[in-house]
């Protein structure tokens, strides 16, 4: 089972068709936060990037939400606040994406993320994966 971070999450939902990606999410856990970071990363692509048409976000949109409503929601767990924090100040990475460390160890999953920073760090604590290595895993 594997924790997805909104990165690997938003490209596996645009480059997967739906029937694909639902096989992946099958056995995932994404955390609470990850509905916002979906809607970010969409409006990322549409207004700032400039990479996806109105009706390109629309689609992913309207696939995001059926995916998002599947899928097991985690939460990060209070009580490991001060090792997400020594975690955070000895790598010199941001508490937030050690969060994703924490949530991951804690629940014995893979971490998928496609960002670079937070996978090198990530690899010191847990397994960790990312959307090309899934897609390519899953027919």
């Amino acid at each position: 089972m594997m924790l997805l971070d909104a990165s690997t999450l938003f490209l596996i939902v645009r480059e997967a068709d739906e029937d694909r990606a639902l096989r992946v999410f099958n056995d995932s856990r994404v955390t609470t936060l990850t509905d916002y970071e979906m809607g970010n990363i969409l409006w990322k692509e549409q207004r700032i990037a400039r990479r996806l048409s109105s009706a390109e976000i629309r689609d992913l949109a309207s696939r995001t939400k059926r995916i998002l409503k599947m899928i097991t929601h985690v939460s990060t767990q209070p009580e490991a606040l001060e090792e997400t924090l020594d975690i955070a100040i000895r790598e010199r990475v941001s508490y937030y994406d050690v969060s994703y460390i924490q949530t991951a160890k804690q629940l014995n999953l893979i971490l998928a993320t496609d960002d670079n920073v937070l996978a090198k760090v990530a690899s010191r604590y847990v397994k960790t994966s990312n959307a090309k290595q899934i897609l390519k895993q899953t027919p």
